[in-house]
C-alpha cells in the first residue's frame, strides 16, 4: 500500500499526496520557534506526521487546509504573545508560512502539470526559512 497515491506513477496522485503534507513544513518551523526550543523539532515533526496521517485516514478535511489552519493559529498567537527570538524572525517566519502554505493549496487548485512545480518548488524552498534566531 503506497499512502497518499496509488503507486501507478499518476502526477495528480503525486501532487495531491506532496501538496498535503507541505504546510507542515512551515508548521513544524512556527511550532518550534514559537516553543523556543529547537531540541523539540523532531517531536514536534512526529506529532505533525501523526496528524497528517489521522486526516488522511479520516478523509473528513482536506490535510493542507486544516495544516495551513493550525499554522495561521499559531502565527495569531506568536503575534498576541510575542516569539521568543524576536520580531525579525518571526516576520521570516509569517512569510514563509504564507508562501509555503499558498504553494500548497495552489498546486493542489490547478492542473495537476502545473501544480506538480509549484508542489515541488515549495518542498525544495522550505529550507530557506531559518528555523531560530
Amino acid at each position: 500500500m503506497v499512502i497518499g497515491g496509488s503507486g501507478d506513477g499518476d502526477v495528480a496522485d503525486s501532487v495531491e499526496m506532496f501538496g498535503e503534507g507541505l504546510p507542515l513544513l512551515p508548521l513544524l518551523y512556527l511550532i518550534v520557534h514559537q516553543l523556543g526550543k529547537p531540541r523539540l523539532t523532531w517531536p514536534v515533526l512526529g506529532v505533525g506526521v501523526a496528524l497528517v496521517v489521522a486526516l488522511r485516514a479520516l478523509d473528513m478535511v482536506s490535510q493542507s487546509m486544516a495544516l495551513t489552519v493550525v499554522a495561521l493559529l499559531v502565527l495569531v498567537l506568536g503575534a498576541v504573545r510575542g516569539t521568543p527570538h524576536g520580531p525579525a524572525v518571526f516576520r521570516i517566519q509569517t512569510a514563509g508560512a504564507f508562501v509555503f502554505c499558498t504553494l500548497a493549496l495552489a498546486g493542489l487548485a490547478v492542473d495537476p502539470d502545473l501544480g506538480r512545480y509549484l508542489v515541488a518548488a515549495g518542498w525544495f524552498f522550505h529550507g530557506l526559512i531559518p528555523s531560530d534566531g
